[in-house]
């Protein structure tokens, strides 16, 4: 949804030591994307219109092991939870109720690059 992406890039850009590379709405876009980029962090949505974000986090951690992941979704439940955390997913946030959270775990993960 527009929305919720320029509402995450508004809050992901409030830290002025953050960029924003791209944003894909697809997985295909999303592998091309981790494949060409060198980023720290990669916000993840579970469901994506021609697959799921699992695809995109196992071929990430695979090229870019350390890269922090942040789920970020509507499908959060606990399945969701555990598949991806055991692939390599750092976060996983509830789109409906953990915008909040979003500046204090980029601040976070800045911390503890430096």
């Amino acid at each position: 949804c527009i929305t919720i992406a320029k509402k995450l890039y508004e809050l992901i850009t409030e830290n002025k030591l953050v960029s924003v590379l791209g944003q894909a709405k697809t997985v295909k876009q999303g592998l091309d994307m981790v494949t060409a980029l060198n980023m720290d962090v990669v916000f993840l949505d579970i469901n994506l219109p021609d697959g799921s974000g699992m695809e995109v986090l196992l071929h990430l951690k695979a090229i870019k092991p350390k890269v922090k992941v942040i789920v970020f979704s509507n499908s959060v439940n606990d399945l969701y939870k555990r598949k991806f955390a055991e692939k390599g997913s750092d976060y996983i946030l509830d789109k409906s109720k953990d915008f909040t959270k979003v500046p204090q775990i980029i601040s976070s993960i800045i911390g503890s690059h430096e």
